[in-house]
């Protein structure tokens, strides 16, 4: 199964979270993102899209990004506390596609990613996507993580 990982705004592609992909998938895409660089949407796009991933997953902006190209490309996406609204920074993204599947994990006491605001967007977007709440803040503990990737393979 080959995957695409997308991390946080204020993250990197470097880490435990990373090396764990890289041993639980066959292939990984994993970049190192600047969100504020001009064209970085359509420069990930491309890449991902020739990539062929099954599944993408992304977290907080790089959450909202593989939201977005996964719908665009109809995949499944695994996403974690997703940017769906009130991020710091706006890139130009192209939102209109296919739709994909999205399994969403919101955290309770979140306080940068609100669930319910972001559950409100996903509304009016008709977007498919299931759901579930774990008891933690923005930032996704590597227990937690790793839980949710084993139940998309």
């Amino acid at each position: 199964m080959r995957a695409v990982y997308l991390h946080g705004l204020g993250s990197t592609n470097i880490g435990e979270k990373n090396d764990f992909l890289k041993d639980h998938f066959d292939a990984i895409y994993d970049p190192k993102i600047d969100y504020r660089k001009k064209g970085i949407y359509a420069e990930l796009f491309k890449e991902i899209k020739a990539f062929k991933p099954d599944v993408i997953i992304g977290s907080s902006m790089g959450g909202w990004f593989a939201y977005n190209i996964a719908n665009k490309l109809g995949l499944e996406s695994l996403l974690f506390n997703p940017a769906m609204q009130n991020r710091s920074i706006e890139p130009e993204i192209t939102t209109k596609g296919v739709l994909g599947t999205h399994n969403i994990v919101f955290g309770k006491k979140d306080d940068v990613v609100i669930a319910i605001d972001s559950l409100e967007s996903l509304f009016k977007d008709s977007a498919k996507f299931i759901h579930k709440i774990e008891n933690i803040g923005h930032r996704i503990p590597f227990k937690v993580f790793t839980k949710h990737i084993k139940n998309i393979k």
